[in-house]
Parts: structure tokens; sequence; C-alpha cells
């Protein structure tokens, strides 16, 4: 796994030493701030794979016009990885239902 050290001013803060290219990226484009790194954390994957990513706070989240604020999500390191909202995510937003003909979460 490639952990980001830094060639940018980022490097001086040590909590930014070790997290991932992507949430390095993020900061650097200023797309996250160095608060919204909360560290990092171990997880796994459907293929029962441990793996590392970077956990950082998403001040905005926001599905069609239902927002929330202060979303914790795990950055990994695989360019191809699909976003994944979970259970605990949803359940913030109150009751939904699932479509899977449509393709479709419906709020009530």
């Amino acid at each position: 796994m490639l952990f980001f050290v830094g060639n940018y001013d980022i490097r001086q803060n040590r909590k930014l030493n070790s997290i991932s290219l992507e949430a390095s990226i993020l900061v650097k484009n200023g797309l996250l701030s160095e608060n919204d790194i909360i560290g990092q954390q171990g997880f796994m994957d459907a293929t029962g794979r441990i793996s590392v990513g970077t956990k950082i706070n998403l001040k905005t989240v926001q599905l069609g016009d239902k927002k929330l604020k202060n979303v914790e999500a795990t950055v990994i390191e695989n360019p191809n990885a699909q976003c994944l909202l979970g259970q605990t995510v949803l359940s913030r937003f109150g009751r939904y239902t699932i479509d899977n003909q449509k393709k479709e979460i419906i709020f009530e």
C-alpha cells in the first residue's frame, strides 16, 4: 500500500504525513481541510481483504433536497473503487425505501 509522505507544504503537518494519496489530493485542492482528516482506519472489503484508509469528515452530504452535516467517510487507495453510502449514513436521512427496478432511493 502506498501512503503519501509529501512533497508539498502539507508535509509539515505530522497528522497529514501518513494519509492516503487520494486524501492528500483532496487537501491540496482545497476540498478538505486539515481539520477534516480524522486519521487512519482499517476496514474489511467485500472480498475479506483488510485494508487501511484515511478517515475523513465530510462537512455536507446532499441527496436530492436532503442534506446531512459532518458525515464520517473513509478514503481508500483504489482509484477504481466505487463510492459507497452505507446504512449508517442513510439512516440519518430518516425513513426511506429503495426501488431496485428504478434504482432509486425514495425518502419519506
